[in-house]
């Protein structure tokens, strides 16, 4: 990354003893000290572009960590106990499945989701991912489906989206699953006048659900891609454009932070990270701003702590990564709730790196946890890990400021 937006000139190192809790070395990393990387998988065939499939991590306690990633054998969920893989679990055969999710509901179901060429699939687990019981469709999914997104509310009710397409039109649908029934909806299109859209995403934490995806402005030739946002308020989705047509605008990723803050982060076609934020009780979205780093897929998960982590891959030249391009795996840190952002280096020899680094960061109160794809070694590609402890109180200076 750019040495001068790695880390704040005061950053204040923080000497946490990792070794503690997940049994690793502590390496250092400015005021975040990183465990040592773990491999968790290596193989030929790893979290290709296939579906937009990006590894995805959820941390369960101190100790626990649960991740889905998808092999050349198919899509898997994994648990990690003290730094250790101790289950892995096909959930689907390739090639007939990928986009794998995965989210918590409040009853402590863990629930999967993937897609496929006859539509969107669901299986639950009771035991913390180390089973998952039978296959349900979503009814009136589209075919081909890809790129679910999935989100649960406080009440219990469960969030999916996806897009699919046929005829060459794409379309965003989503459907509602009743916990009291126990049921999911037929899917429902999100912005049945568009006929371009695509990658999804849902947060159903807080008031109500938000939905973010981007679309073909006009579905000419000049490929003007906008962010559109829907906030499913009662029955009615209500669906608006957060960007313009004269630049393009791509793969958003959503949330809802402690606070009440929404946040939009997205990446332009010249490959800059921009994030749109909506304060508390305000109707109408800031004009997006930078983060400061070029690069593509940005991912922002919030913690009940009003941070904000994002994490993305990064360019060290503006255009975005290309597929014959070093790239690395970005990290940024909010402790305002999207407010301002500090720029974070990953304590890793990313160097040589020639393939897609697909990332996902998540955060608990205490902890950050990221995943990575690391393509170094010719014909392999290995699923990477690492964990770093969160500060009880704020030590960070020299906030990059919006």
């Amino acid at each position: 990354m750019n040495p001068t937006a790695q880390w704040p000139s005061a950053a204040i190192p923080l000497m946490y003893a990792l070794s503690l809790v997940f049994g690793l070395s502590p390496a250092q990393g400015g005021d975040l000290n990183w465990s040592d990387e773990v491999i968790l998988e290596a193989s030929t065939f790893l979290i290709t572009a296939f579906n937009n499939a990006q590894p995805m991590i959820r941390s369960r306690d101190e100790q626990s960590v649960f991740v889905g990633y998808e092999t050349d054998s198919g899509l898997h969920a994994a648990v990690i106990e003290n730094a250790t893989l101790v289950h892995s679990q096909a959930i689907a055969s390739l090639p007939n499945a990928g986009g794998l999710t995965f989210e918590d509901s409040p009853d402590g179901t863990l629930y999967a989701a993937y897609s496929s060429p006859a539509g969107v699939h669901v299986r639950a687990s009771t035991d913390a991912g180390r089973s998952f019981g039978p296959e349900v469709t979503i009814p009136n999914a589209g075919s081909p489906a890809s790129s679910p997104s999935m989100s649960f509310a406080a009440d219990g009710v469960g969030y999916l989206t996806w897009f699919s397409g046929a005829s060459g039109a794409t379309s965003v649908r989503y459907s509602v699953r009743d916990p009291n029934a126990e049921t999911w909806s037929a899917g429902v299109d999100c912005d049945p006048g568009y006929t371009q859209s695509a990658f999804p995403c849902v947060w159903a934490r807080g008031a109500w659900p938000l939905f973010a995806w981007r679309t073909d402005f006009d579905s000419s030739a000049s490929e003007k891609w906008v962010i559109r946002f829907a906030e499913l308020n009662g029955p009615t989705l209500n669906v608006s454009s957060l960007t313009s047509s004269t630049s393009s605008a791509f793969d958003p990723s959503v949330c809802r932070t402690a606070d009440g803050t929404v946040l939009v982060g997205f990446f332009l076609g010249g490959g800059e990270i921009r994030f749109l934020r909506r304060r508390p009780g305000e109707a109408a979205f800031d004009p997006p701003q930078p983060l400061g780093d070029y690069g593509r897929f940005p991912r922002v998960v919030p913690n009940n702590r009003g941070m904000v982590g994002v994490s993305y891959e990064y360019s060290a030249v503006p255009g975005g990564p290309q597929q014959d391009e070093i790239k690395e795996v970005g990290f940024a840190l909010s402790e305002g709730n999207g407010a301002s952002y500090t720029l974070r280096a990953i304590p890793v020899d990313m160097q040589g790196i020639h393939y897609q680094t697909f990332s996902h960061v998540w955060l608990s109160d205490h902890f950050v946890d990221l995943i990575w794809i690391d393509g170094r070694t010719p014909g392999i590609r290995a699923l990477k890990w690492r964990s770093a402890q969160i500060p009880s109180e704020s030590h960070v200076s020299n906030w990059r400021l919006y």
